[in-house]
Order: structure tokens, then sequence, then C-alpha cells
């Protein structure tokens, strides 16, 4: 399997040193011997009969997947390796087949999937340009390549992963591409590289990916995030990002007040807008347990959460207007929208898929766009319309899509509170009514007869629910509108 220095990576070296995991069979055994050394039994003992750093070419001859060898330790010991040679094989699955350029570098996938795997770290040359085919680069792709000063981005390429350069003690210069986002221990071992690397519309920095922590951020950026309110202590955030021209995220564990269990959370800082989703996505955003837009932000921009997993997202009262798409197919427990937002544009909610436990509205808001709640699957449980007044524009709410027919189906439970009852009589439905009748002007779709009588149909199931349902129970709240399947 090794001849003249060259590792032959072929189905044999795969079951012998690399099988696949079967169950307690591939635990490995402490063997004591008569004059009392030990040899590990199993694959990890077998992988000393190797000298790894002796080699200096692999070669993958064989269509099988070699992912456990190239993820494993003993890889990171070739580390006179100076070029790879792929003949057949495949990096996880079947359909990310594996290749090497002119220059012995190996890469798997295609098309949006094409990802630079592993630059050889006994290579002697001292610079490389990334194809511009490449869009993504794996885990520690560039790991300990101690000879390589300068690295050339000829592909937009945006995220440095986790290790990416870890050990790369020559490395000075890294050019091109559309770096944005570097990930923990990206640059450990860099001495050359500094923070001026990060660029001022950067999306995200773990707090480990330079040695020196936050303290490698440029001057000029860090005085931005202090300068409007950051968190307490933001500098033990584990990731930090930019969301807006003055807006930053910082994502930390937190304890949760209510189990005291520390929790993921990402806290929205600093004043103005947060960017449209394209601007500003981070997985970090989308997977906290709790978030908070703080005091400060005041616009939430195009698709910003959309596909989150938030349990629970709190808004602050300094926020104006919501755009389209804000929270499309994401998964919130709970949504509260305050009372200060003037503006919801389309598709709010919704999508597939997307879940919203409880979606909390005040009935101040003054800008409804059409759709604004159109669900087109059911995402929402229940609805609390707040404030003093019922809405004077309730034909609005109803174009928005409250109880559209998704709603209905599903018997969505609406509340309002019980103040509002007395208000919400004939005449109030009947405004309604003639002001669904008026054509829009805003786009000629709306003009067309399905969307009147879908429209007409949403305010006859709340006309029902309001003047036939029952009076809220006395000292509460919100009254329910009750159930109510239509067909």
């Amino acid at each position: 399997m090794l001849k003249d220095k060259i590792l032959i990576v072929d189905e044999a070296f795969m079951e012998r040193y690399f099988p696949e995991k079967t169950g307690i069979l591939d635990l490995v055994r402490s063997v004591t011997h008569a004059d009392g050394s030990e040899f590990m039994d199993g694959p990890e003992g077998l992988r000393t009969e190797i000298p790894w750093a002796e080699i200096r070419q692999i070669a993958f001859v064989d269509d099988i997947d070699c992912s456990r060898f190239l993820k494993s330790p003993e890889f990171r010991l070739c580390v006179n390796v100076e070029s790879f040679e792929v003949k057949a094989g495949w990096y996880e699955r079947p359909i990310q087949v594996m290749d090497h350029d002119t220059e012995g570098v190996l890469f798997y996938g295609a098309g949006d999937y094409r990802t630079m795997l592993r630059y050889p770290q006994g290579k002697k040359a001292l610079s490389y340009s990334v194809p511009a085919d490449v869009k993504r680069l794996e885990i520690g792709c560039f790991r300990d390549a101690v000879s390589l000063e300068a690295v050339v981005f000829l592909s937009n390429v945006y995220y440095i992963p986790s290790e990416c350069f870890w050990g790369c003690s020559s490395l000075r210069s890294i050019s091109g591409g559309a770096l944005n986002s570097f990930a923990k221990r990206a640059f450990w071992g860099c001495e050359h590289i500094t923070g001026a690397i990060i660029p001022d519309r950067f999306l995200s920095v773990d707090r480990d990916a330079f040695e020196d922590g936050y303290d490698a951020l440029p001057d000029h950026l860090r005085e931005l995030i202090t300068s409007d309110n950051p968190p307490e202590n933001w500098e033990k955030a584990d990731e930090i990002g930019r969301c807006g021209d003055r807006a930053f995220w910082f994502f930390r564990k937190e304890p949760n007040p209510e189990t005291g269990e520390k929790t993921d959370v990402c806290r929205f800082c600093g004043t103005g807008e947060i960017w449209d989703y394209e601007e500003s996505y981070s997985g970090a955003i989308h997977w906290a347990d709790r978030a908070f837009i703080e005091r400060g932000i005041t616009s939430i921009g195009r698709n910003a959460f959309s596909g989150s997993n938030i349990n629970t997202l709190t808004m602050a009262d300094t926020v104006r207007a919501i755009h389209d798409g804000a929270f499309f197919e994401a998964v919130i427990e709970k949504l509260e929208i305050p009372g200060t937002v003037r503006y919801l544009g389309s598709d709010i909610i919704g999508g597939d898929p997307s879940g919203i436990d409880e979606l909390v509205l005040s009935a101040e808001i003054e800008e409804l766009s059409p759709e604004a709640l159109w669900s087109r699957t059911v995402s929402v449980t229940v609805v609390k319309l707040t404030g003093p007044e019922p809405p004077g524009d309730f034909a609005m709410w109803i174009r928005a899509g409250l109880a559209g027919p998704e709603w209905q189906e599903w018997s969505v439970k609406i509340l309002y509170p019980a103040c509002w009852k007395e208000k919400m009589d004939k005449d109030y439905f009947a405004r309604a009514r003639k002001a669904l009748d008026e054509p829009l002007s805003i786009n000629d779709k709306y003009s067309q007869p399905a969307y009147r009588d879908m429209w007409m149909d949403a305010l006859d199931f709340c006309e029902r629910c309001v003047l036939g349902g029952d009076d809220p129970e006395e000292g509460t709240e919100y009254g329910m509108l009750p159930e109510e399947r239509i067909g």
C-alpha cells in the first residue's frame, strides 16, 4: 500500500485501516504482552505500521468513500505530501466525486458544491491560486502548509472555515474572493496574518478565529461596534457579526431566566436597519434558542430571519418597519411585533416549512401590505391583536391575510382585547365590506375577482365569529374568536 513513498488508497487499504463502524466490534482493545508492553489491537493499532511522515504522494484508485481516512489524525500526520492523485474515489457521498488539479490539490463536488478539500502540506510552492470554480473550502484545507506565503482567490469564496490556515506560519497574504466570515481557529499559527484582512462589511467573526481574539479586529471596527450600546462584556461573545451599517449581532450562551440553563442567545444591537437576508445571513443568527432585537434597531430587512429556528424572538419598541418575508419559513414559538411597528411588508410569515405558535400584532400598525399575513401553509396557532381600539381599516387586515383560507380551515384562534367587543358591530363590518369592494391601484392582480371573493369570505368568517361568539369572560384581557370550520 506504500510504495516508493506513494500511498495507494484502495478498497483493501480502507478495509484494513479505516473500516466502517459496525458497533461494539470497533472498540479498540489494549492488549498486554508477556513482557508488560501494550499494543493497541484494532485499526488504530495497525495504523502505526505506516510511516505517515515519509509519504510524498497519496493516490486514490478505487471507487469508494475515502472520508474516514481524510478526516483521521493519521491523515494530518502526512506532513510531507506534495501532491494528490485521484483515479477514483469520493468524499462522504457518491455524488461528491473527488479529483485533483495540475498542482496536485484535492477537490470534490461540482457546481455550487465545488469544494477545495486539501492543499498538500509538504508542497514547496510559495503561492497558490484557488480556482475560479471553487465555491467553498473544507475544514482545515490549508492546515500546516508551512511553505505557503500567499493565497489568491480567483472565485467568490466568502467563508473561511475552522482551522483553514492553522499552522501556515509563512503565510503573509490573502487576496481576492469575497471573504467576510471567519470561523474558529481559522488563522491560528499565522503570525503574519492580522485582522486587517477583515472587511468593513464582514458578516461574522468567531472569537477564536485569530489567536488575539477580538483584539484582532481593526480599530475602526472596534470603535463602531462599541459606539451604540453593545451588550455588556461583548468581547466574551462566541461570535459576532455585522448586520447593518451600524448594527451588529452577538452570539453567546446566557442563562434562561425560566430554567436557569444556559442556552444560545443572539442579540442585535446598534442603530438603524438590519440588512436584507442576502447581505447579513449567518448560521448563528438562525439557530439561537432566544433572540433579542435591542433598542436602537428601527427596521428589519427583507427575509432577514427567513428559515430561522428560534424559540422566542423579542423586539424593542424602536422597530418601525418589517420588510417582505422577514420571517418567511421561520419556526418561532412566539413572535411578538410591538405596537411601534408601522409597516409590515408582504409574506412576513408563512412558507413551508414554517411554524409560529403565537403571533402578537398591534392594531396600531398603519400599513399592512396585501398578503403580509398570508400563510400559504398553516403556520400560526394563535393570533393576538392588541391596542386600545380595533383596527380602523379592517379591510387592510383582511387583504393582508387575516383569517385567510388556511386559517379558517385549520381553526386558527384569534384573540382580541375584550374592550373591542362593543365596537366591532354590524356597521364596523359593513364599512370593511365596502372598502374591500374598492379596487387597489398598487397591483392589478388584486383587482381580480378571485381575490375579492377570497377577502369577502375571510371577512364573513370574522364577522360570524365576532357577532356570533360568546362575550369574553369578565376580568379577562382577551376574548377568543370561537373556532369555526368553513365547509
